[in-house]
């Protein structure tokens, strides 16, 4: 049909049926891109493009460049046309098999310059998008940054138009799933990360065999640091997150439900060979405070879990080594301050196995917004053996212990200026050995020293209190650890 009324409109004729073929399609769109075609077949209102293919015709400093390749496109009952000047477009839904991609990244950073565009006027209805059996593989400088094995997207009840246009998300979803499998991730110069497979529909995400793996081994990474640091090695096997209200764009947010962590192993390991870093260490609320993005976690779950920390010194006599088997964990209301009407206060409750015996409890506390950054902390260690304990006192205090420890407790506050409080340490048949620089016993000094230390300890309410400043280059949990290693000198040295 073409006659007064159609020809006001973008395209100037209308038709009902229509079956058009093309084959062999070639365009360069710049000096670096070109589209190929193996065949477009439309019949009315279906749309079929088979070996659909972006060629990458050369590299560049300052542009990505594509490689896409898909074995067929089909664009379902297109019942899309101009409705005046606005470009009404509806679809039944788009499915796209066996894409692949491929990016050359830029090795420069240009600036982006954004011109004023005025998108032209439309509305879009889309039924729905597939993407069956999609790979990714991104590459800068000949080295991989990101790969995805398969990728597979379901997005049902797509909506756009041109207001939605011009926003950082420019389309509206009703229900999504993507299901991404055997991800590689360059995770920065020490690091990179390894995951089996990511399920999402947005409110829900399942993670399995997260790995977050250094590129080095221990000796490589003592080389390649310019100052001390700690290595680490981290595995989980299952990661359930559930968003309540996170934003993403322009006025972005972080606002989860829930993090439930299933079979963490987590290796800390800190060479003491290389130079000190001297650099100011600040506590975790005001590394929170100085998010950026507003951030509000509810409840972080953890079980199943093992961590590990490992000190070595080139000429220590021995390493020092913590274990915390059973890891089991409850932190409520992770924050940053910044989402107003969230409780600040994060509360930890944790409980395990120290050195896969001595069953452990301890309860952490501090108050985001407290610029002091005041916290409280209360640990509790039962049966705790003499062999383990001379794991950590060994290196720290030169000396080895023999004996029964029933419990060690400690119910410590402080600050970023320091740690104080109570330390509780019951013990019977108690003998403590002074160790010279060789790590061999120092009989004489053996002898004196224990006609001072107590063979038996009365226990509550008898404690020591501690007051240990702050050195501001050290973490939080080295101030704490040096809060217990003080109690311990007061009660042996």
């Amino acid at each position: 049909v073409f006659d007064k009324n159609t020809v006001k409109e973008k395209i100037p004729f209308r038709f009902t049926k229509h079956d058009i073929e093309a084959e062999n399609i070639y365009f360069k769109a710049d000096q670096l891109q070109a589209v190929k075609i193996k065949s477009i077949a439309s019949r009315n209102a279906n749309i079929t493009i088979d070996g659909f293919q972006v060629l990458a015709l050369g590299k560049s400093s300052t542009k990505d460049v594509f490689s896409v390749s898909t074995d067929q496109i089909k664009i379902l009952n297109n019942k899309s046309r101009y409705i005046g000047q606005n470009l009404d477009i509806k679809l039944d839904g788009i499915e796209v098999n066996n894409p692949s991609v491929q990016i050359t990244s830029a090795t420069k950073n240009k600036k982006k310059t954004q011109k004023a565009t005025t998108p032209p006027s439309f509305t879009a209805h889309i039924g729905f998008i597939r993407v069956n059996n999609g790979k990714v593989l991104q590459k800068k400088q000949n080295v991989e940054k990101l790969a995805i094995g398969k990728l597979d997207v379901k997005v049902d009840k797509v909506f756009s138009n041109t207001e939605l246009f011009k926003k950082d998300i420019p389309f509206k979803t009703e229900k999504n799933y993507v299901n991404a499998k055997n991800i590689r991730l360059d995770a920065g110069k020490y690091y990179y990360l390894k995951v089996a497979e990511i399920k999402t529909t947005g409110k829900n995400t399942d993670i399995s065999e997260f790995n977050y793996l250094p590129k080095y081994s221990r000796a490589g990474f003592s080389k390649v640091i310019a100052k001390e640091s700690d290595l680490y090695t981290i595995k989980v096997k299952k990661i359930n997150i559930k968003d309540h209200n996170t934003q993403l764009g322009k006025n972005s947010s972080i606002d989860l439900s829930k993090i439930s962590i299933d079979g963490l192993h987590c290796n800390i390991y800190h060479d003491l060979a290389p130079p000190d870093d001297i650099a100011v260490r600040y506590l975790f609320s005001k590394k929170l405070r100085d998010v950026k993005i507003p951030l509000f976690i509810k409840e972080i779950s953890i079980k199943n879990s093992d961590l590990e920390y490992e000190e070595d010194a080139e000429k220590s006599n021995i390493p020092g080594k913590l274990t915390f088997n059973n890891f089991q964990a409850l932190i409520t209301n992770v924050n940053n301050a910044k989402i107003k009407g969230r409780p600040t206060i994060i509360n930890t409750d944790a409980s395990f196995d120290f050195y896969g015996k001595a069953e452990t409890k301890v309860n952490w506390k501090f108050d985001v917004k407290d610029l002091a950054d005041k916290f409280t902390i209360k640990g509790d260690v039962q049966k705790l053996s003499a062999d383990n304990v001379n794991l950590f006192v060994r290196p720290y205090l030169n000396i080895t212990l023999d004996g029964n420890i029933d419990y060690l407790k400690f119910d410590y506050y402080g600050s970023q200026e320091g740690i104080a409080g109570k330390f509780y340490f019951k013990y019977n048949d108690m003998y403590v050995n002074f160790l010279n620089k060789k790590g061999n016993e120092r009989k004489f000094l053996n002898t004196i020293a224990n006609w001072f230390v107590k063979n038996e300890s009365k226990g509550e309410p008898g404690h020591v209190v501690i007051d240990k400043k702050r050195e501001p280059e050290r973490s939080f949990f080295s101030m704490l650890w040096q809060g217990i290693m003080e109690g311990l000198k007061k009660y042996l040295i």
